[in-house]
């Protein structure tokens, strides 16, 4: 009798890294880069056995091989079919199915559709899921929605090569060569720019490119962080370089400075510091709206003998905090910091001159 093979604990963790570690087409993994892999987990093994393991993905799971032109023998890169994906080990719950799909509609102006496209596997899963469930779980993809926060306009158009190619230099940390065409520009012609992408910021229904120029002018900071919006890039090139990074830089640190994208509205606003108290006069029904969603976690409320309520709390100094105060029309009155206040006196003497014509 043939005596059994003896379980090699490596056998399914090698077998496993594989399954994870192999993409979707048009990504594909050579044998050398797979066994770089499972070197590194202490895992490895000689580049036939995994060249047996991926023909036996291939047979059973649909694993897609390519020979670059011109070679000989087996096949030197892999990858998973684009439209089946890898294999997975059990279903979604429903609750998992749902936020896929959800996730689908928020993620779909914010991420390349290249990207989307290799999740389309894992969304039709859901939708399948939900449809097992029964017609009322299905029914529920129809009741819910995400809508970003509009501003009364049309959001500007990111071309999604631009997107795309911005992703992948970010994924790979390498510069990229632009064609760029600034609001300022009198010119109908883009710019050439060499840029190095630190990230890439969603803010209501715009994308912004976090990033350093490349420069030898002695004017120019080379470490000055900008944010240009993405739909002004009319072209962008991967040039398979390593990007630069500032000194210290960190996104998250950036997007709480006072600069960041010219939260302000003009330089006086400036003055009044990255947070400041905010100290205003609130008609009665507005500020039970501002009650239900404060401005910080310190807001106080007391009353007037006029009737309104006086809102006092910590703020950020930003172009968000001055476009919902705009939005209040009269129904607030700013006391303080001072410089606020007189942003909107000054702000109604001009509005005063154009209309009172």
């Amino acid at each position: 009798m043939k005596k059994q093979k003896e379980w090699e604990p490596k056998e399914f963790p090698r077998y496993w890294l594989l399954l994870e570690t192999l993409e979707r087409v048009p990504h594909f993994k050579t044998v050398k880069e797979l066994c770089e892999v499972l070197e590194h987990e202490s895992l490895g093994v000689d580049k036939r056995t995994i060249q047996r393991i991926l023909s036996y993905f291939a047979y059973n799971f649909g694993l897609k091989s390519r020979k670059r032109e011109g070679e000989k023998g087996h096949p030197h890169e892999w990858a998973w079919s684009r439209k089946e994906g890898r294999p997975t080990v059990g279903d979604m719950d429903p609750p998992t199915a749902l936020t896929f799909e959800l996730a689908g509609q928020l993620l779909a102006p914010v991420l390349p559709a290249s990207i989307l496209e290799g999740m389309e596997w894992d969304f039709r899963r859901a939708r399948k899921v939900l449809t097992q469930v029964g017609p009322k779980a299905k029914a529920i993809t129809g009741k819910i929605r995400v809508v970003p926060r509009g501003t009364g306009r049309l959001p500007a158009s990111v071309d999604p090569s631009v997107l795309h190619n911005l992703y992948d230099a970010l994924i790979q940390n390498h510069k990229v060569l632009v064609k760029y065409l600034p609001l300022s520009s009198e010119s109908a012609r883009p710019k050439d720019y060499t840029l190095n992408p630190l990230g890439i910021v969603t803010r209501m229904d715009s994308l912004y490119l976090v990033h350093v120029i490349d420069t030898d002018r002695p004017d120019r900071d080379p470490n000055k962080v900008m944010e240009w919006p993405l739909h002004r890039f009319k072209n962008v090139t991967d040039l398979g370089s390593p990007a630069r990074t500032p000194p210290h830089f960190d996104l998250d640190t950036h997007l709480r400075k006072l600069g960041f994208l010219d939260n302000n509205f003009t330089a006086t606003l400036r003055d009044a510091g990255e947070t400041f108290k905010l100290n205003a006069l609130f008609k009665p029904h507005t500020a039970r709206y501002v009650e239900e969603r404060p401005f910080g976690p310190d807001q106080k409320r007391t009353n007037t003998r006029d009737g309104r309520i006086r809102i006092e709390a910590t703020v950020k100094n930003t172009r968000e905090l001055l476009s919902q105060l705009h939005d209040f029309g009269t129904d607030v009155e700013i006391i303080g910091p001072k410089v606020l206040r007189d942003y909107f006196t000054d702000l109604a003497s001009q509005l005063y001159k154009q209309y009172a014509k």
